[in-house]
């Protein structure tokens, strides 16, 4: 019956992490396996589920979505279907001896079923209520995906079809009250989790842009455990392993493919390729808030060297307080120093994350503490944004506030994408315009600097010049990767120096 479970689940979360994340697309079995797979096998996994969906009675299908819901909400219950899968102990369940397709679909698709499910649990939960049961939550009270416009429910309307018959998508609808708006609640689990953009050498297809490194960590961690390598990347890398699943789509059409960028857009996971992208600024404010001090010149050839804080006790006894922070973390006193200003916080989880990602808005609300200007959001009124359902109460006044200062900006589609990760040269970008002093001119000559946006280059060379942000120990910058939480505590902590804010 578990097993069953599973099979269901498969069906509806496939069609969803199709449009927004071919998430669901490969994997291996077994630890020590390898795994390639096409695109035309991923539609013909997704048809056989359909097939067999379709086959059974409606109880039975209300049954198991149930069923999988509460099994889906924990990493325990998912682990505890992985296991279910990977031996294949299907004999143990009344329901699939009267069902052999369905016993014959599951082990034909093990290996894919292995890596759905891995892929889904390293899915960030959120620590008051999982985000995968929210969507699961929405799904069951039959609640379409708002807002979509005629443009993009055309597109997810189109990539329904192309996947399910027209006979599954009528059982759905007219049984059960489920149509693809429904559905596709289901992705809204990902967000923030990566984004994607046209590939360089044909802007036609899809790549991936930028992964949340938390999210990262946790689907190499996930992964490991059953195989070595997915299309022949490595389980090791997550974003090597994510940029060739992702690449699985592009075996669709031109057309096809330009629904899923439309369909990741709605998520605020799609991200128009540009060699210079600038976003647009939100409305200026009739004056700046932000207290005014003189520009203060600093010449100099070479860059500022910030002085690290102290690594004592104390700092290691304040980092002690996370289950997941090792006290011998070079991020130590950094961080130690953010917490005890009361900038940085940690989880309710007893976590700090270190290595995760930090969304816009986070960043937002730890600029404004960085800042020392919450006394100025009591009476602010939330940010007008297209994409304000998005957006967490917690980080609102933050958000209203940085962008009357033009210190965050949103974009030209009228949106802010609270939920996407901050890269190393957005940070770069947004400290700059917070800085009341001037840099020197100095030598900026990272190895990868040929990737650094033009639109980044002159901040980034700013901030590295007054010592708020340095390369790796491989002479790189990393301009697109993301900037975890330590790094920005670290660098936080060199703006504030910088700024006299200490």
């Amino acid at each position: 019956m578990r097993k069953y479970l599973s099979k269901l689940l498969c069906i509806v979360l496939t069609f969803n992490l199709i449009a927004s994340a071919s998430i669901l697309v490969s994997t291996a079995p077994a630890q020590g396996e390898s795994l390639n797979i096409t695109y035309e096998k991923f539609k013909n996994m997704l048809n056989g589920a359909a097939d067999i969906a379709e086959s059974m009675t409606s109880a039975d299908r209300v049954f198991l979505y149930n069923l999988a819901k509460g099994y889906f909400e924990e990493n325990a219950g998912i682990d505890f279907l992985i296991d279910v899968v990977k031996e294949g102990a299907f004999d143990s369940f009344e329901i699939l001896n009267s069902n052999e397709d369905l016993t014959e679909y599951l082990t034909t698709y093990k290996s894919e079923l292995i890596f759905a499910l891995s892929f889904i649990r390293s899915i960030e939960e959120d620590e008051e209520e999982s985000v995968r049961k929210a969507a699961f939550d929405k799904i069951t009270e039959k609640k379409a995906y708002s807002p979509l416009n005629s443009s993009q429910l055309k597109a997810l309307n189109d990539t329904y079809k192309l996947y399910f018959d027209e006979n599954f998508r009528t059982t759905l609808k007219e049984v059960h009250e489920i149509d693809a708006p429904v559905l596709f609640n289901l992705i809204s689990c990902l967000k923030g989790m990566f984004v994607v953009t046209d590939k360089s050498s044909d802007r036609d297809k899809i790549a991936l842009k930028s992964i949340n490194s938390g999210f990262e960590d946790r689907l190499e961690e996930n992964l490991e455990k059953h195989f070595t390598s997915i299309n022949g990347k490595s389980s090791a890398y997550g974003k090597e392993v994510l940029a060739a699943v992702v690449d699985i789509l592009n075996g669709a059409t031109d057309s096809q493919i330009g629904n899923f960028k439309t369909l990741f857009k709605v998520l605020n996971m799609y991200e128009k390729y540009s060699s210079s992208p600038t976003p647009s600024p939100s409305p200026s404010p009739s004056r700046d808030v932000r207290p005014a001090r003189p520009p203060i010149l600093v010449p100099s050839s070479e860059p500022v060297v910030v002085p690290p804080p102290a690594v004592d006790e104390q700092a290691r006894a304040v980092v002690q307080n996370f289950s997941d922070f090792e006290p011998s973390r070079w991020s130590t006193p950094y961080v130690s120093a953010l917490i005890n200003r009361n900038i940085f916080r940690g989880y309710e989880d007893n976590n700090f994350r270190p290595q995760q990602g930090i969304t816009r808005e986070e960043l937002a609300v730890v600029l404004v503490r960085a800042l020392g200007l919450e006394s100025r959001l009591e009476n602010l009124e939330d940010p007008a944004f297209a994409d304000m359902d998005d957006f967490g109460d917690w980080s609102k006044k933050a958000i209203a506030l940085l962008t009357q200062m033009q210190i965050l900006r949103g974009y030209e589609d009228g949106t802010f994408k609270p939920k996407n990760v901050i890269s190393r040269q957005e940070l770069a970008v947004i400290l700059a315009r917070a800085l009341s002093k001037e840099a020197g001119d100095v030598s900026v000559d990272f190895a990868d600097k040929g990737s650094i946006a033009s639109w980044a280059e002159n901040e980034i060379k700013k901030v590295y010049a007054l010592g708020i942000i340095r390369g790796y120990e491989d002479k790189t910058f990393q301009p697109g990767s993301s900037v975890t939480r330590e790094e920005v505590a670290a660098m936080l902590y060199n703006f504030m120096f910088t700024e006299n804010l200490l």
